[in-house]
C-alpha cells in the first residue's frame, strides 16, 4: 500500500470516527436526504456545530449536498460509502459481542 493510500484511509477513517459524524452518517445510511438541522438533532449537537461536521464529511467525499431553493439537503455520496458504513456496522457489532 502506498503512503498516499494510507494517508487517504486515515483521513476518511478520522472523518467517520468522530461520534457525532458517525451519527450523521448512520442517520443518512437509509438513502434519504436530511437538512443540517435534522442532522444536528440526530447527532445531538447544535446547528452551529453541525456545519463543521458536515464540512469535514463533504471534504472526505462521504456526503453530497443538494440544493432545493434556499434549503440544503445532505445524503451519502455513493453506494460505496453506504456499503462501507454497513460493513463498519457489522464489525462494530461483532466487536461488541466479543467483549
Amino acid at each position: 500500500m502506498s503512503a498516499r493510500t494510507e494517508t487517504d484511509v486515515a483521513h476518511v477513517a478520522a472523518a467517520i470516527g468522530d461520534p457525532s459524524r458517525a451519527k450523521v452518517l448512520l442517520a443518512l445510511a437509509g438513502g434519504g436526504a436530511l437538512s443540517a438541522g435534522a442532522l444536528a438533532a440526530e447527532a445531538g449537537v447544535s446547528n452551529s456545530t453541525i456545519s463543521g461536521h458536515l464540512a469535514k464529511l463533504r471534504e472526505a467525499r462521504l456526503l453530497t449536498v443538494e440544493l432545493d431553493g434556499r434549503h440544503r439537503y445532505y445524503r451519502i455520496a455513493t453506494t460505496d460509502v453506504a456499503r462501507a458504513l454497513e460493513q463498519l456496522a457489522l464489525i462494530a457489532r461483532r466487536s461488541r459481542c466479543g467483549r
